[in-house]
């Protein structure tokens, strides 16, 4: 692996003649654009009832619990943050329910909500020393807490690299996992976006 770059960027970086805001990773908020790509990501299966948009519940390969939405995985949730999903979506939190748009949504920020919390409690419990951070960044860094937070694929972002060895450097850590078989593929595409919002605030409108 590529070494880790120790140089952390602090305040205002001129990025193309951009000036840039770097901040504090409990200063920021996922972006619009990043809420987007985690939709394209996600991909629910949907259908249109009556002009409107309804999202399936489903149980994926591999997982035993509901994901509502855009991925949210009830099995990755603590029983009080699934009843607080299961009054978003007005109970309907069974396999092979449908939601609606806005149910769907209300799902999924409230998701957002409590990844934002557990990417900084990443960054200081596994002492990953991620500094100030600018919006894209910090887009990135979130939408890989949604797919897998290991230390090891955080730490990959900052390697002092080429985009190959950075995707490579976070790949490494999803190939010792026993779902690369079969999920390796979806993994790197992913990442791939990911790592082109990292590094050049580019927001890709497909994936897969």
């Amino acid at each position: 692996m590529p070494p880790i770059s120790a140089t952390w960027k602090f305040g205002f970086l001129n990025d193309g003649g951009t000036e840039v805001e770097r901040k504090p990773l409990n200063q920021w908020s996922m972006s619009g654009q990043g809420k987007e790509l985690l939709k394209v990501m996600e991909g629910p299966i949907t259908r249109i009832v009556n002009g409107q948009t309804e999202y399936k519940n489903v149980i994926l390969p591999g997982e035993s619990a509901v994901t509502i939405g855009w991925g949210v995985y009830l099995g990755a949730l603590n029983q009080t943050q699934i009843n607080d999903i299961t009054q978003l979506v007005n109970g309907k939190v069974n396999e092979g329910q449908w939601i609606t748009e806005a149910e769907a949504e209300a799902a999924l920020q409230y998701l957002i909500g409590l990844k934002e919390v557990d990417l900084v409690w990443r960054n200081t419990y596994f002492s990953l020393n991620i500094g100030n951070v600018t919006q894209y960044e910090f887009d990135a860094l979130l939408l890989q807490v949604f797919n897998s937070g290991y230390p090891e694929m955080l730490q990959g972002y900052f390697v002092n690299g080429t985009d190959e060895q950075i995707v490579q450097a976070i790949l490494d850590k999803y190939r010792t996992l026993s779902g690369w078989s079969i999920n390796g593929v979806g993994w790197e595409k992913r990442v791939r976006a990911q790592v082109q919002v990292f590094k050049h605030n580019t927001y890709p409108s497909t994936v897969y």
